[in-house]
């Protein structure tokens, strides 16, 4: 806020109106820590690293995270925080763990430890342990807890997503039911690209997009390409296809897990493994 009430000086014999400018001292301590800040007509700015770089106040802000971000890092950090609000897809019956422990430390114990734990949040009808071979640790052990109401699995995704376990944390997720009651518990990742659709649609599609995906992409791991095509006779929510292929099968795994069924924009994302050639588009 500015006064302007105050007179100055006199300078060359003209009285000069001083402005004063009120900044909350907290927030600005938080917001520039150890950077020179600077007051001119454009605006409040800070100045960081060697080369003093100049950014506005709100840029500072939402550089350490006290104001929103924009486009899709602030759709991301919202939807890290989604389980405190809503549930990012519709609950089914099932919820299923992984990383609770790794491949080979599954013991007698572990079964009924988990189906006490899980029986906090509604009546549960059957725990199911798996674990595979030839993929990465965190994925090695699969516990499927059946409820007979989605509102109960509902609860324990909720609560035990991002829990820790001894030493671990905890990925919880729905499981589509008809896949469950036909025994299709164990299908695993055998290549690291991964095939994204209802991202964006396809008038979105522009040459920044390659970029911003490939940036949150990389929280996951080293990409080595992004590619996107437009394709058509499909429907509309897959006309845009964004692959991803990572350097290592884990970090594509991890993504695969993290990005499933999350909102970006307000809209539900597809994601699969991609076998294959990546087909041609007309971008």
């Amino acid at each position: 806020t500015a006064d302007h009430s105050a007179s100055g000086p006199a300078v060359n014999g003209e009285s000069k109106q001083a402005v004063w400018a009120f900044i909350p001292v907290t927030d600005l301590f938080l917001v520039v820590g150890e950077d020179l800040v600077g007051c001119t007509v454009e605006g409040l700015f800070t100045t960081t690293g060697p080369a003093e770089v100049r950014r506005t106040y709100e840029g500072a802000r939402r550089a350490r995270g006290l104001a929103p971000k924009r486009g899709l890092a602030a759709q991301t950090e919202e939807e890290q925080k989604a389980k405190r609000v809503k549930l990012n897809r519709s609950p089914t019956r099932i919820v299923l763990l992984t990383n609770m422990v790794g491949g080979g430390d599954v013991d007698d114990d572990l079964q009924e430890e988990t189906e006490e734990e899980a029986a906090k949040y509604g009546l549960l009808k059957k725990c199911i342990i798996k674990e595979l071979k030839g993929v990465p640790d965190s994925e090695a052990v699969r516990i499927f807890l059946e409820y007979h109401q989605a509102e109960h699995a509902a609860k324990a995704y909720s609560d035990m997503n991002g829990r820790y376990f001894g030493g671990r944390v905890v990925k919880a997720r729905f499981y589509d039911e008809d896949r469950y009651s036909k025994g299709d518990l164990d299908r695993r990742a055998t290549t690291r690209i991964l095939l994204l659709t209802n991202l964006v649609s396809a008038d979105e599609v522009d040459e920044d997009l390659e970029g911003e995906t490939v940036e949150e992409a990389r929280k996951y791991g080293r990409v080595k390409r992004c590619i996107i095509r437009k394709m058509t006779g499909v429907p509309e929510d897959e006309e845009a296809h964004v692959f991803i292929e990572y350097a290592r099968l884990d970090d594509a795994t991890k993504a695969f897990s993290d990005i499933n069924g999350r909102a970006f924009g307000g809209r539900k994302v597809k994601i699969r493994f991609h076998e294959g050639p990546i087909p041609e588009g007309t971008g």
